[in-house]
């Protein structure tokens, strides 16, 4: 996606004098690729973002939360103000400081006593045929304040292969995140997406086990039935194979297809969340989720990504993430729970994909 990109040294000062003033604003590197792009907004009032007859201005920045049946608002940041662009830095540095700032965050944690109750809560699900598959997170708090600019830039380097990305929403939000997951991706109705699903460390030689395959061919499968009915045939469909993220690596299976622009909101709803990060059946395993979970998912295991106009854009889903608050930051971590889960392993799980970000922060 064609977009004006900047440096590293004009990127950490962009951020910086953001968080500042209350600016709202928004900064990526898409996968596989070296150059950064940044977009700011000229006033503080960022609006909802319900479907694509919402985007009517370009660029900008797509932020929405995992349940979009709750509370939790989905976001369209404009992308008013970009450093590429000649005047970029006197703009954004005209602008006046806006009312609020990066807000105080609360002590969350998920002990492992609550959290095997919650695995061995689903498996019961899964052993009795209610459900086949539904993810279980947990929050990790760290005390501390961070450098947002120089996370950003190391997250780039130690994920040369997901969509690197950080938002701020003066007086709500603040995240970062390297997603390996592509949600949607659209050139003028050509679409892509991915089944990312089985998790092992990334130096681990051995063949994967049943548990992963098993969860993977259920995001597969899931995706594939959406994906044939509205688009009206069969999707192109990759082999699976072994895709690395940092210190862990994933199964994936890659989707090509072409979408009339009249479905494809149908197609971000269907979608989102996949079973990568929900479940299956998606209704049900959200449900089990809501009740299971002992905190609020909000934003973690939702989708953002930039958009240059209603037919171009390239959505992932928010993983491997934080959020950042004055005083603290919260790491996300989830894995599949399915009928062959046991505790332990799938604790261990979430602490292998915690690593890289706690390394970051500490």
């Amino acid at each position: 996606m064609s977009e004006q990109h900047v440096t590293n040294i004009e990127l950490s000062r962009a951020i910086m004098l953001c968080l500042k003033k209350g600016i709202p604003f928004y900064a990526y590197r898409l996968p596989d690729d070296i150059e950064l792009y940044f977009g700011a907004q000229g006033d503080s009032e960022v609006r909802s973002f319900r479907n694509f007859s919402d985007i009517t201005s370009s660029p900008g920045f797509i932020f929405s939360p995992f349940d979009i049946q709750s509370d939790t608002l989905a976001y369209y940041l404009r992308g008013d103000i970009r450093l590429a662009d000649k005047d970029g830095w006197n703009r954004l540095h005209a602008l006046p400081n806006m009312e609020y700032n990066v807000k105080i965050g609360e002590y969350v944690d998920i002990p492992y006593s609550i959290y095997s109750e919650q695995v061995m809560k689903m498996v019961d699900y899964f052993r009795s045929g209610r459900l086949k598959k539904a993810v279980l997170s947990r929050p990790i708090t760290v005390a501390c304040n961070v450098n947002v600019a120089e996370i950003f830039l190391q997250m780039t380097t130690l994920y040369p292969s997901a969509f690197v990305s950080l938002i701020f929403i003066p007086g709500k939000e603040l995240w970062l995140g390297a997603s390996p997951e592509t949600l949607l991706s659209n050139r003028n109705g050509m679409v892509e997406t991915m089944s990312l699903a089985g998790t092992k460390c990334s130096d681990d030689r051995s063949s994967w086990g049943d548990k992963e395959q098993d969860e993977q061919q259920i995001v597969t499968d899931s995706i594939k039935v959406i994906l044939s009915r509205l688009s009206g045939g069969q999707p192109d469909i990759s082999g699976t194979f072994t895709r690395n993220a940092g210190k862990v690596s994933h199964l994936c299976t890659l989707f090509r297809c072409h979408i009339s622009s009249k479905n494809m909101d149908a197609l971000l709803q269907e979608l989102h969340p996949t079973p990568a990060v929900g479940g299956f059946p998606k209704k049900d395993a959200i449900q089990l989720i809501r009740e299971t979970e002992t905190y609020d998912r909000r934003y973690y295991a939702g989708y953002l990504g930039p958009v240059l106009d209603k037919n171009n854009f390239d959505l992932f889903v928010n993983l491997r993430c934080m959020e950042i608050f004055s005083n603290c930051v919260h790491v996300y971590v989830g894995g599949g729970i399915t009928k062959f889960s046991q505790p332990q392993l799938e604790w261990t799980e979430t602490e292998i994909k915690s690593r890289t970000m706690l390394d970051l922060i500490k």
